[in-house]
């Protein structure tokens, strides 16, 4: 179980940052009246989309699809250490 939880979270940690700068105001938003806000809600909503739409799982948009970013992380990571031990 290891083996998956720590690149599992590494590529969580990835994703959160790739689309906050790719996309922009996803979980950090600048607002005018309230300065700088942390809004989890966001990241969590985007990362569940795939579940809901199709719109995610469209070639242009798959590099922003939680599960298709974390999941090819996870199983390189997988191949790789695999590859490495034989």
């Amino acid at each position: 179980m290891k083996n998956l939880l720590y690149p599992l979270i590494g590529f969580t940690i990835l994703y959160v940052a790739y689309v906050q700068k790719s996309i922009g105001n996803v979980w950090y938003r600048q607002h005018a009246d309230r300065g700088k806000t942390f809004q989890p809600k966001g990241l969590f909503n985007l990362m569940i989309n795939p579940l809901q739409s199709r719109m995610l799982w469209s070639r242009e948009m798959l590099d922003f699809n939680y599960f298709v970013f974390t999941g090819l992380g996870v199983g390189g990571t997988m191949v790789v250490r695999s590859l490495l031990k034989g």
